[in-house]
């Protein structure tokens, strides 16, 4: 499925480039004798001219794609938090079983080096009733790498129950988060590839201490840093604006029924 994200991104690109294009090509007279180079004073002004209409559709594109940022959440039934600008992508907040959730968007730098760059992702996060004093991190689909694969070579003790995995500070307590709820919201959550719940980043930081390793370190230090969620919370990132509401809504029953089943193993499953 091609999300509606990517079609915002294409047709902005599109927007951007074909406006400077066609206003550069008059100005040079390439459309003679249908478009007069007359029209265009100069190059510069060609250029000019160029440029302040790509940028004025981006900021048109930048607001549909806000309000549909929030036709989206409203359908997944968030509403927006605060003040909503026009051209910005509201946080979206609501309640999933009782449990407090929201919606919003970051950008983070991604890539390094000639290839680094800043992207937009969406973070969904469902509060716990308390800060945890461990974590733990979910894949529904079994492959740590399909989350993160800076912590697929991460030796966290770890449970899997019917291709679900979860990565915890004990296999009992890995088991324990793995309720047949979780299973069942995880396995049917296509848009999901991993779930992050209390001190996930606590946890891979024991992890690499114990292992003393500075590869394994620097790579799970790199990981940690996007990380969504914290210790009162779980979390979940997708890259791009999530602008379909059966996706934003998949993913806010996800975090909250993840929630549930840490609270339920942290009271009772051991930790180590």
């Amino acid at each position: 499925m091609v999300r509606k994200h990517t079609y915002y991104r294409a047709v902005s690109v599109l927007w951007f480039f074909g406006s400077m294009v066609g206003f550069i090509a008059v100005g040079l007279g390439m459309l003679e004798p249908t478009v007069p180079a007359s029209l265009v004073p100069s190059r510069a002004v060609a250029f000019g001219g160029g440029v302040g209409v790509g940028l004025a559709g981006l900021a048109v594109i930048q607001l549909f794609q806000a309000r549909a940022w929030v036709r989206a959440g409203r359908r997944a039934d968030l509403s927006p938090q605060g003040l909503a600008l026009p051209l910005r992508t509201p946080d979206m907040v609501g309640e999933v079983d009782g449990r407090p959730v929201r919606a919003f968007t970051v950008s983070r730098s991604t890539g390094g080096g000639e290839s680094s760059g800043k992207s937009m992702f969406t973070r969904i996060e469902a509060d716990l009733d308390e800060p945890a004093g461990t974590g733990c991190l979910l894949y529904p689909h079994g492959d740590a790498s399909a989350g993160d694969e800076a912590l697929r070579d991460l030796q966290l003790p770890s449970a899997t129950v019917d291709g679900v995995l979860a990565m915890g500070p004990s296999e009992e307590f890995a088991r324990a988060v793995l309720t047949p709820t979780v299973v069942d919201t995880l396995e049917e959550a296509d848009s999901v590839d991993a779930v992050y719940v209390g001190d996930a980043g606590g946890l891979v930081a024991e992890m690499v201490s114990a292992n003393d390793s500075s590869f394994l370190g620097g790579l799970a230090k790199r990981a940690m840093k996007s990380l969504p969620g914290g210790e009162s919370s779980a979390g979940i990132e997708t890259k791009g604006a999530v602008l379909e509401a059966d996706m934003l809504a998949e993913q806010t029953r996800a975090v909250a029924a993840v929630a549930e089943g840490f609270e339920q193993a942290d009271s009772t499953a051991p930790t180590a």
